[in-house]
């Protein structure tokens, strides 16, 4: 056989390999195979160890401390969950799973009905991570979400909505300080009053997770915003952490606001209008 020939053939065997990984790769890839169909309605999610459940249309924090959800936020991850597309097994060997990130020790778990999974690391893509089904070996390659989204301590959560007033909604706001207080009505200050009709939060945390100096700050607020019912009181305020603050009817939760979300209630204490 003439060198030329063994050469045609050299680069015939190397396109014959190009074409069948070619086609593996195809055939690996998510197709229309959903990790999770019924996402959208489902009535739980569990991510961790952080417990979510829904009560018609709100859902609910349940652990490890319970507290009204985000609902928003909720509901799009479901969205996103909903969509998320799984490849062919990449790998049935157990002792990858730690490549992977899918070990018991090192993957999230997360469940709800007709789910229960080990999501691991990042995949190839922004979108995509890789997932192992509880009880099984093979791991997969799941694509339509990152894998940051099921990162985040439980009070990520957490509705952090401190107050939120309907568009022309009239209430007057009362801020009162140490040694000053003041009223700003609807009829004149309008403008000032529909820039502060929401604030939210940070964070929200239980009690339980703050140093005693924080809880005992709180006793006497330093400031004490009151917009219709809502009433929100605010420990000493340091510009190098978030500022505690409870609301009044919400007993064992501390909300966190960095210092640029109370600053303009401050600057009209200032002022004195």
């Amino acid at each position: 056989m003439s060198p030329g020939t063994l050469k045609r053939l050299a680069a015939l065997l190397v396109l014959l390999a190009l074409a069948w990984t070619g086609w593996t790769l195809r055939q690996k890839r998510p197709k229309d195979r959903l990790l999770w169909p019924q996402a959208r309605s489902a009535p739980r999610l569990s991510i961790g160890r952080t417990l979510l459940a829904r009560s018609s249309d709100t859902w609910r924090l349940e652990a490890p401390f319970s507290f009204p959800a985000d609902a928003a936020a909720v509901g799009g991850l479901l969205e996103k969950l909903s969509k998320v597309r799984v490849s062919e097994p990449l790998s049935r060997n157990p002792e990858r799973h730690s490549l992977f990130g899918v070990t018991e020790s090192s993957a999230v778990h997360v469940q709800g009905p007709g789910l229960d999974v080990l999501v691991g690391g990042a995949g190839a893509q922004w979108d995509s991570f890789f997932v192992r089904r509880a009880g099984e070996d093979a791991v997969l390659e799941a694509q339509g979400m990152g894998r940051f989204e099921f990162d985040g301590e439980p009070q990520r959560w957490a509705d952090r909505v401190v107050f939120a007033l309907g568009p022309g909604q009239p209430a007057e706001l009362e801020l009162k300080g140490r040694e000053r207080r003041v009223v700003l009505r609807p009829g004149e200050n309008g403008p000032v009053l529909a820039a502060l009709s929401r604030l939210e939060a940070d964070s929200v945390r239980p009690d339980a997770q703050f140093h005693p100096f924080v809880l005992n700050g709180l006793k006497t607020p330093e400031l004490t915003v009151k917009v219709a019912d809502f009433v929100l009181e605010c420990g000493p305020k340091k510009p190098e952490f978030d500022h505690p603050c409870r609301k009044r009817g919400v007993d064992g939760f501390i909300y966190e606001l960095k210092p640029h979300r109370l600053q303009a209630f401050y600057d009209i204490l200032k002022k004195g209008r």
